[in-house]
Parts: C-alpha cells; structure tokens; sequence
C-alpha cells in the first residue's frame, strides 16, 4: 500500500509576503529634492525667458546690423532686384486687373474687390461674370403700344364748339361759347 502523508496546517506553504514598495523615481539621476512636474511654476519661468529674449534683443540689433555690414556689394544688389522684380509683378497685375475691368465697363471699385485672379484668363472670366450681374435687363417681347398709360390728348375748346355746330347741336356750343368767355375773364 501506499503511505501517504498527512499534510497539517502548519506543513502549508505559506504565500509570500508582499512588501510595500516606493513609487519607483521616474529620473533616477535627479535628486529627490527636486519638485515633480506638476509643481513647476510656469509663470515664473515664462517670466525669466521673456526677461532673458528682453536681456537679449540689443545683441540681436547688433548682430542684424553687423551681418548687414558683412554682405557684399553683389548680395546687397541681388536683394535689391528681388525686391524690384516683386514690386514689377505686383504693377503688371494690377495694370493688367484694370485693362479688363475697363474692357467690360467694370468699375475700379468694383475691379479691386471682385478681380481677384492673378492670370489674364481668370481675370477675363471674373470680369464677364461680373459684367453680366449689372447688365441692363432686356425689354420684354410681345406687343407694345406706345400710348398705353398716358392721357389722350383732349381737343381744344374751338375745335369742340366747331365740332357741336357741325354736328348741329347749337346747345352745347352755346354753352361752350360761355364757358370759353367765363375762362377768359
């Protein structure tokens, strides 16, 4: 037969303890005098970089002003053309903007804020579009008469004292007779 043995309570492994550790330091090269992260007081160093960039900004004139003296002749006049040239391109645009808003009748005011476009086509197309906005409405097809909405024209008092005593209504030319010499008066 088989001996098994008893196992008692004391024969138990016991489970092992379980220490409590420290936060492991996430910079073991720093000392633990200095404050974490979220202590930093970022004003105060905002504060010393602005006064350091203030401290600083004579020595970045000087430095400005001595690179400027050490350029030569040909670099000083290289940048002088780019500037010309930019400027040259800035007037052919503009000359070029007010050629095609007077070629569709567009004002200047008008050609600065609505021609945006920096090639003669795009221009072109801006410029139609706008013209076609304020282009006079057509007049309306179908039958027109030219005295709809005015007054015909009444005939004078002689013609209508004419027109009675031919008509041979001698009452209403007397009274248009009397009528004429009341007004006269």
């Amino acid at each position: 037969m088989h001996e098994e043995a008893a196992t008692t309570p004391t024969d138990a492994v016991s489970p092992p303890q379980v220490r409590a550790q420290e936060p492991p330091n996430p910079d073991p090269a720093a000392p633990p005098d200095v404050p974490a992260q979220d202590e930093t007081d970022w004003k105060a160093e905002a504060r010393k970089w602005e006064q350091r960039a203030k401290d600083n900004a004579p020595a970045v004139k000087r430095l400005a002003e001595i690179e400027e003296a050490n350029k030569t002749e040909a670099q000083k006049q290289a940048e002088r053309l780019a500037a010309l040239e930019a400027e040259n391109a800035t007037v052919k645009a503009e000359a070029l903007r007010y050629k095609i808003a007077a070629k569709h009748t567009v004002s200047d005011e008008d050609a600065e804020l609505f021609l945006t476009g920096s090639d003669e086509q795009t221009l072109t197309r801006q410029a139609e579009r706008l013209a076609a906005q304020f282009a006079p409405l057509p007049k309306p097809k179908g039958p027109h008469v030219p005295s709809e909405g005015r007054i015909p024209d009444a005939p004078s008092v002689d013609q209508q004292i004419a027109d009675a005593t031919a008509a041979g209504n001698h009452a209403l030319a007397i009274a248009l007779k009397q009528r004429r010499a009341h007004h006269t008066k």
